[in-house]
């Protein structure tokens, strides 16, 4: 069977097709690249060590003086996110750190484990 591109339907299935090639990865790199996005933090805690699953938990104004102990010059506000679930870690983001003020967003990120206090990661995003 010839295709002849004189006839609308051929000619429409044929756009139809061609089209779909060309954009039809730009959509999936899109889609992967947005479900990274959206679940970056997951993602990052699958790298982290496992937390010991224990009803006692670090306190937090202890957890904020040893984080603001390893940066005393950082006195502006920090973004606290608390765990969810048990797996979770405690992430501490400050927003503007001297260090990275030409970018135009690099916080400082730290990552506590929320059972021993102890800080995992201190890296700038």
């Amino acid at each position: 069977m010839r295709l002849s591109l004189f006839k609308p339907r051929a000619l429409i299935l044929a756009l139809h097709l061609s089209l779909a090639l060309t954009v039809g990865p730009l959509f999936v790199i899109l889609g992967l690249t947005g479900s990274v996005n959206v679940f970056m933090t997951e993602l990052e805690e699958l790298a982290l060590p496992p937390i010991q699953n224990t009803m006692t938990r670090a306190d937090l104004d202890q957890v904020m003086a040893k984080v603001q102990s390893l940066d005393p010059d950082k006195t502006d506000s920090w973004v606290l996110t608390l765990p969810g679930h048990d797996r979770d870690y405690l992430w501490l983001e400050y927003l503007r750190p001297k260090e990275t003020q030409g970018e135009l967003y690099a916080p400082l990120r730290v990552i506590v484990d929320p059972v021993t206090g102890r800080i995992v990661t201190e890296t700038f995003w």
